[in-house]
């Protein structure tokens, strides 16, 4: 018999304790993904779902069409040789592929396994063979060729290499598929194979793994178990107060990566929660414009790490120096009266003076036009703290980007900020259903941010030590961060990882409920009680993706 499950593991095949509360969200019944899915296509499948942009035309899968796709894939990966618990890598930009890949992989009893477009060949085998790739997909031949540099001895799990984008170039490689070759590979294996891997999978499984940047080492492969994502899927949707698609569709356009969490999140399981309609940026947005996408598509919920803010901003200062004297007076008279409004809303204030109807009109309404953000009811900002200068500015535009902190090891988000509570420099409040509390407060009043809930993930990718430093003995993350409580608030975040102990900076604003004496424990099992928890060497800590900045850096607006 196996050993009972315990909170956390660092086995790809291996079984957790779910962290169920006693009662509300949190203790709302485990499902898995591909029941998530399946309730979505139920309940959304004729509506858009995945829409790419080909030769100037929009191509669009509903629903049902993708969830087809999603069991082709799965069933061409399982003809390949999938083994259960091992890894499908996808390497390239966001693309209705990607998204099929990594669902197909999931459905077929493997893990989803993003990797970085801008890794080195180094750092994609080192993901290739931490999370035993048995299939590989990637976008294109400068892919494929960083791909076919690496020796193929240290790739020993790896069995094939699809390419989703056209030209191939290397015809005569060896379990080299192009997309539609690879879609028809599964034709022979029959829909009750498949069913039955699905009907064997459980919600407190790895269905996906997310390599950390490696800041302070090699990356770490962070599990997230079935539970992990479809509960936090739902919770963030119910928080942020997302429509459903049969009420009024939500509009996401797809361009950070991923393989990074929060996109992920928000563009893969989320979409899936609500039924979003997702728009594929195009590949070259890096050299083109990611704001002529915004326009045309008219996006309701925009996804932007701080450095994408900031070149948004300096879009909007670089179009105000070339105007008259007389508009510059206007814009600088429209950014006093939105600042003014919408600080005293922060205060409880709710004043609409008759200046702001005419500062929209002048100011607030062109400067999202210009943007393609005028159908957007959410700014986010994730991945990294926003600066104060920048929140100030698009609040003073009556533009209020709400921040997010979480990690990773989180499934994305420990809070979400929306405009009916929004706080600058808040990062709102703290999911439904999750806790929060401050670890060895100082003098000060500050302390380290530990957090429990059932979007905490399994463990780090058989990394036992690393694992047993951010969750400790009671199941605790310990995120490596010093927060400030004031009553019902933390008043901000500090970075506490190794490589900015002599550079804090102050993050966001956590805003929380009372912190918790106990906190109902995990499920699978009777409940027990989350005392408090133990001092581990400083987690992961809550700072910059290293790998989404290139990215961003090459993004042109």
């Amino acid at each position: 018999m196996p050993p009972p499950p315990e909170l956390w593991t660092i086995h790809a095949d291996g079984e957790v304790l779910l962290r169920l509360s006693r009662h509300g969200v949190g203790h709302e019944t485990p499902i898995t993904i591909p029941e998530l899915f399946r309730e979505s296509v139920s309940r959304f499948g004729t509506y858009p779902a995945l829409i790419s942009k080909s030769c100037e035309n929009w191509e669009i899968l509903n629903f049902n069409q993708y969830y087809e796709a999603c069991r082709k894939a799965a069933r061409a990966l399982i003809k390949l040789g999938l083994k259960r618990f091992h890894g499908v890598g996808i390497l390239g930009f966001n693309s209705a592929e990607w998204s099929i890949a990594s669902v197909g992989a999931i459905l077929a009893g493997g893990i989803s396994v993003g990797i970085y477009a801008t890794n080195s060949a180094e750092a994609c085998q080192y993901v290739i063979a931490g999370a035993k790739v048995n299939i590989l997909l990637v976008e294109n031949d400068l892919q494929l060729q960083k791909i076919l540099s690496i020796p193929q001895s240290s790739m020993e799990t790896l069995k094939a290499i699809i390419q989703y984008k056209l030209p191939i170039h290397e015809h005569d490689k060896e379990n080299l598929y192009s997309w539609d070759d690879f879609m028809e590979l599964g034709n022979s294996i029959p829909n009750s194979q498949l069913d039955q891997i699905i009907a064997e999978q459980k919600a407190n499984q790895c269905a996906v793994l997310m390599y950390t940047s490696g800041t302070t080492g090699n990356p770490k492969g962070v599990m997230l178990s079935h539970d992990n994502i479809t509960w936090t899927a739902g919770v963030v949707a119910r928080d942020l107060g997302l429509s459903h698609a049969r009420e009024k569709q939500e509009v996401v356009v797809s361009y950070l990566p991923l393989s990074h969490i929060a996109a992920q999140m928000l563009d893969i399981w989320v979409h899936m929660k609500i039924g979003s309609a997702i728009y594929f940026a195009q590949p070259d947005a890096l050299k083109g414009t990611l704001i002529d996408t915004l326009r045309e598509v008219k996006p309701t919920i925009f996804l932007g790490v701080p450095r994408i803010w900031e070149k948004m901003q300096e879009r909007i200062n670089e179009n105000g120096t070339r105007s008259s004297q007389l508009k510059k007076k206007v814009f600088s008279w429209a950014r006093a009266v939105g600042s003014k409004m919408n600080k005293k809303k922060m205060l409880g204030i709710h004043e609409t003076p008759v200046s702001y109807h005419l500062a929209k009109v002048l100011v607030f309404s062109k400067v999202r036009n210009i943007l393609g953000l005028d159908h957007c009811h959410f700014l986010i900002s994730g991945a990294g703290a926003l600066s104060p200068d920048i929140s100030e500015f698009f609040l003073s535009l009556d533009l209020p980007v709400g921040e997010i902190y979480g990690l990773s090891e989180s499934s994305g988000p420990h809070t979400v900020s929306k405009r009916e509570n929004y706080k600058i420099l808040s990062c709102g409040k703290i999911l439904s259903g999750c806790k929060n509390l401050l670890y060895q407060q100082n003098t000060d009043g500050i302390g380290e941010v530990c957090i429990w809930g059932r979007h905490v993930f399994m463990g780090y990718l058989e990394k036992e030590q690393e694992t047993m430093e951010v969750i400790d003995e009671d199941g605790w993350l310990h995120t490596g961060d010093l927060g400030l409580s004031c009553g019902f608030r933390l008043d901000f975040v500090l970075p506490r990882g190794p490589t900015e102990t002599s550079e804090r900076r102050t993050s966001a604003t956590l805003r929380a409920g009372p912190e918790p004496a106990c906190l109902p424990g995990a499920a699978w099992k009777p409940y027990h009680q989350a005392p408090t928890p133990k001092p581990p060497v400083p987690g992961p800590g809550h700072r910059p993706d290293a790998n989404v900045l290139p990215f961003v850096e090459k993004l042109r607006l």
